[in-house]
Formats: structure tokens, sequence, C-alpha cells
């Protein structure tokens, strides 16, 4: 049975479930709750079930995504950033640049680029 966790308050089946709980759902009602479909304007889930829960467990990933999750491929990606972000600031430190750890991965980029221009790098 697909397991969730629900991140929000909301009515399920008749009873309120609470934010923090794991509610484990039939697979066939869980196909039910995705053939709802997408609002056409949001793109967010007509179901309250897929609105208020994320999946916990690999049978409700692989029912919802497929083979590979968009919820890894995303987490991939910012952890690639995140080292990337982690390079910079090494080289920047090691130049003796200034920079705001609140900047984002293209203007730190574009920062280091600078510094290495200024510093002769």
């Amino acid at each position: 049975m697909p397991k969730f966790i629900v991140v929000d308050d909301f009515k399920f089946n008749g009873a309120v479930r609470r934010s923090g709980s794991v509610l484990s759902i039939v697979e066939d009602d869980l196909k039910n709750e995705i053939a709802k479909g997408k609002h056409p304007k949001s793109k967010k889930y007509l179901s309250g079930l897929l609105n208020h829960c994320t999946p916990v467990d690999a049978e409700a990933e692989m029912i919802l995504f497929g083979n590979i999750s968009e919820k890894r491929k995303s987490e991939d990606i910012e952890a690639e950033t995140t080292a990337r972000m982690n390079e910079i600031y090494v080289e920047m430190d090691a130049m003796g640049a200034a920079y705001d750890r609140r900047w984002k991965i293209a203007r730190l980029e574009n920062e280091l680029l600078k510094a290495k221009k200024i510093h002769g790098v």
C-alpha cells in the first residue's frame, strides 16, 4: 500500500487527516485520485490527497512519477548547485574576494569571474 505523509490538515474519505500523520491508501484509490487530473491554470491536482500529502515510500513515488521521481531529480539538481556554490565560496575566500551567501548560483559565478579578472587569476 502506498504511503503518504500529511503536510496540511485536510478532509479525506470522511475523516480529517492531521499534518504529520502517515496515510496509507489502496493503489486503486490512489490511481483514482490521480485520474481526477489537474486544474488547467494552476496546474495543481484536483485531489485533496495529492495537494496536501507527499509520498513517503518508493511505491507511492513510482505510481505518481514513474521510474524516476521528479522530486529526486530536483533534489539531485539542488545538491549539485549547493556543491558548486561551496566550491565558489572556497575560490572566493582563497582570492580574498567579497561575496554574500544570499546570492544565487548565477550571481556567484558572475562575481567569481569578476574577481578572477581583478586578481589576475
